[in-house]
């Protein structure tokens, strides 16, 4: 594996499955807060076996380029277990503890070394339809010695239903060693649907369809959703997330509470302990026998449930992320959309 590669994956793995998979819930959603799809292929309610699930290549006034492999319908390997490891459902959110306009700012270090910073914001409420929605805002930058060698300038937005903190869409923006390209995915949870847009050339989308097993989060909604859970000792449940490419069976396990020292200062905290397990997506089917991977998370206990640090394992090495800043920034809270990394800070 080249440095360029090794670098890519490092940032990477920290907001698309470090946090992600670190910070979760799985809610139940209100299946008449959106309009069904058409009915999915395959899939069903309950965790079952499944030898493959069938996508669709479609085009929209664009050419498109197909995934590698057979042109039209085309089935994407799937490997669920037939008994979840631990019961899907946790118990029901509570109120949002976090305000609009919130920033978290975290360092990310790979044996030791500042590979990059990851910023989390949360913008203001708004309505999509009938829906309330809160839009949430990631942005993945290296560092300026990682920089030389892989420079990375990504952003993910994700709109979720605030009554579930289940997304709806999500758009992850790529800048990367000169090159940039896009990824636009919309969840219909109710139909058990995942429809994504790859955008790298003017005139060339790669448009695929996914039918995961039931209700899916996503990268940044895991996040804020675990935030708003009573998190207690000895709980245990799973869930899935879709990370843009790969559905994912997420087994967590509560362990206790942990004093944690950052730059802020101390933190009581909530561990947490999680295995992630690849169980789909668009792959070929050997990706599906990757290993496992481990996992851990504090939460704090504080008003604001914030994140504190995440640990998750890679084939060079554990990753690690700790919060060095927060503060709330009223003036992006008043923008529902794209928010600004650069605002100074008003509150501690």
């Amino acid at each position: 594996m080249t440095k360029e590669r090794s670098a890519k994956m490092w940032i990477h793995r920290f907001l698309i499955q470090a946090v992600a998979l670190s910070l979760a819930m799985l809610p139940s959603v209100d299946a008449q807060a959106q309009k069904p799809s058409p009915p999915a292929q395959s899939g069903s309610a309950a965790v079952a076996p499944a030898k493959g699930d069938f996508g669709r290549v479609r085009s929209k006034k664009r050419k498109v380029a197909r995934p590698v492999g057979k042109p039209g319908p085309q089935r994407w390997p799937t490997k669920r277990p037939a008994v979840s490891p631990a019961p899907l459902q946790i118990p029901a959110m509570g109120a949002i503890p976090f305000p609009p306009g919130e920033r978290l700012a975290f360092k990310i270090q790979i044996l030791g070394v500042q590979a990059g910073e990851v910023m989390l914001g949360v913008g203001a409420p708004t309505m999509k339809g009938e829906i309330p929605v809160v839009p949430l805002v990631g942005w993945i930058r290296s560092s300026s010695a990682f920089s030389k060698v892989y420079s990375i300038d990504d952003r993910l937005e994700v709109l979720v239903d605030q009554r579930t903190f289940l997304p709806l869409r999500s758009d992850f923006y790529i800048a990367e060693a000169g090159k940039k390209l896009s990824y636009h995915t919309e969840f219909n949870q109710a139909g058990k649907l995942i429809s994504s847009r790859r955008v790298q050339k003017k005139d060339r989308d790669l448009v695929r369809d996914f039918t995961p097993v039931r209700e899916v989060y996503d990268a940044m909604s895991s996040v804020y959703a675990a935030r708003r859970m009573n998190l207690v000792p000895g709980l245990k449940f799973a869930y899935y997330i879709w990370d843009g490419r790969k559905e994912r069976l997420i087994s967590v396990v509560v362990v206790g509470q942990e004093k944690i020292y950052t730059e802020l200062g101390w933190f009581d905290c909530m561990k947490i302990e999680l295995v992630a397990a690849t169980t789909g997506g668009f792959m070929s089917g050997k990706e599906l026998n990757e290993p496992a991977k481990k996992g851990a998370a504090w939460i704090a206990l504080d008003a604001a449930r914030t994140p504190v640090k995440v640990v998750t394992e890679t084939r060079i090495g554990d990753v690690t992320g700790e919060i060095y800043r927060r503060f709330v920034d009223p003036k992006d809270a008043a923008a529902a959309a794209r928010l600004s990394p650069q605002a100074a800070p008003t509150t501690p």
